[in-house]
């Protein structure tokens, strides 16, 4: 669960990991792991609708080895006040919703 700002709340986990699109058009629904319902389309089927679920799983499955990945490059970084390092403090404070 979140706050109004978009951060984790604590003690809160999200659904469980890898989501998946279930049904098409206006059918469609993004399920959890557990098949709980993330997100239910409520429009007409169209290619940018079906293009925005498909762009939300793919991110949100993505998201934690992409939050790993940066911060090991984050912590092989040589300069730790260069714009490149503060650009990767701020990515990763807002991937962890800080």
């Amino acid at each position: 669960m979140t706050d109004t700002a978009g951060k984790q709340k604590e003690g809160v986990g999200h659904t469980p990991l890898p989501w998946r699109i279930d049904g098409e058009g206006r059918a469609a629904m993004i399920r959890g792991a557990d098949v709980t319902i993330v997100a239910v389309r409520h429009r007409n089927p169209g290619d940018i609708h079906e293009a925005s679920f498909a762009f939300i799983v793919r991110a949100v499955n993505a998201y934690e080895e992409l939050l790993a990945a940066l911060k090991l490059v984050k912590a092989s970084t040589m300069n730790w006040n260069s714009p490149a390092s503060r650009a990767m403090d701020k990515a990763i404070d807002k991937a962890e919703g800080k």
